[in-house]
């Protein structure tokens, strides 16, 4: 097991990992467990470390335009184009039929695929040199929080995988946005991308029931079907005004607080209580949402939040906490 960081790295000098197997890579939103598109025993890989159901397909990343054609069937639509000239690179991936030359352990077996350009430099930049895509799932073991930094990654794979590549802190946090035109104007999974923003630009209202989106009984975005971001200690996420918190927490020992800029309760035993405050707007809880989840779980019993409004980031928010509860009062 190697650990690098992409500052001044030596690009020639890691490429080879890519061609043998799984690379920990980060990026703007969280960090990937990355293999090559044409490395077969790398993408089976990727599922076996994950614990992945096979019938997950996996999210692409590409550095350029030209290497989008070659893993798509047909011609980028307008609206893509549009999409692509101001959030590519960035937290926004796009649902495409698939190229029937591309594994079909990338697209799960279905005929679309994913694809998304990732804003880091260092990683478009081994894409490029390795003149191949990469598939990229989240770097954590399937159903727990995603990784927002190196450690998470570690925490959960170790030695299982040969390459980390430390790039910080992720400045989004939140997997990234899934789109799709190809049927209607639909929002599969939220993330980095608010719809606001996406619906003013393309000037259509776009259908936010991503629940629904797949074919028989095989979602075609990540996310959607399995329990997802899990800790692995109860995380209770509140969203009526009344619960009476004492009441919820008293059976626990240590109780794990998530606080953010509407919601910081009061607890009477502090001394058995750790808070972790997420952040003054939207964007700062979704930054940091999954290492707050991630640092109370080592520590406490239960875990406590409350819900946000639905604006701008807090779509993506609430999708997150609601999928990671095991327990909605």
């Amino acid at each position: 097991m190697k650990i690098l960081s992409i500052e001044n790295l030596d690009i020639n000098k890691i490429l080879h990992y890519f061609e043998k197997d799984v690379v920990v890579i980060p990026t703007e939103t969280v960090y990937g467990l990355a293999a090559a598109i044409n490395n077969e025993n790398a993408l089976k890989n990727i599922y076996k470390l994950k614990r992945r159901p096979s019938d997950n397909p996996l999210i692409v990343h590409v550095s350029s335009i030209e290497m989008l054609k070659t893993v798509i069937e047909g011609e980028i639509p307008k609206v893509y184009e549009k999409i692509i000239e101001n959030f590519w690179p960035g937290p926004i991936s796009l649902l495409f039929k698939a190229n029937k030359n591309v594994s079909r352990t990338v697209t799960a077996g279905l005929d679309t695929i994913l694809v998304r350009m990732p804003d880091n430099k260092v990683i478009l930049e081994i894409i490029e040199k390795l003149n191949i895509p990469l598939a990229a799932p989240s770097a954590n073991l399937s159903g727990k929080p995603s990784p927002s930094c190196v450690q998470h990654t570690i925490d959960d794979f170790g030695e299982e995988c040969p390459l980390y590549l430390d790039g910080g802190e992720c400045r989004v946090g939140l997997e990234s946005t899934v789109f799709t035109y190809l049927d209607s104007p639909a929002i599969l999974r939220p993330g980095g991308i608010c719809i606001e923003v996406l619906e003013k630009l393309i000037g259509e209202k776009i259908n936010i029931n991503y629940s629904v989106k797949k074919i028989g009984n095989q979602q075609i975005c990540p996310g959607q079907k399995y329990k997802h971001y899990s800790p692995n200690n109860k995380f209770v996420l509140i969203i009526s005004d009344s619960v009476n918190i004492e009441e919820l927490v008293k059976e626990y020992k240590k109780v794990g607080i998530l606080t953010h800029y509407d919601f910081k309760p009061k607890i009477k035993r502090e001394q058995d209580c750790e808070t972790i405050y997420l952040g003054n707007k939207p964007y700062e809880v979704a930054m940091n949402l999954f290492k707050g989840l991630r640092k109370l779980d080592e520590t406490c019993d239960i875990i406590i939040t409350k819900g946000v409004s639905i604006e701008m980031e807090g779509e993506a928010i609430m999708d997150r906490v609601k999928k990671a509860a095991h327990m909605i009062i």
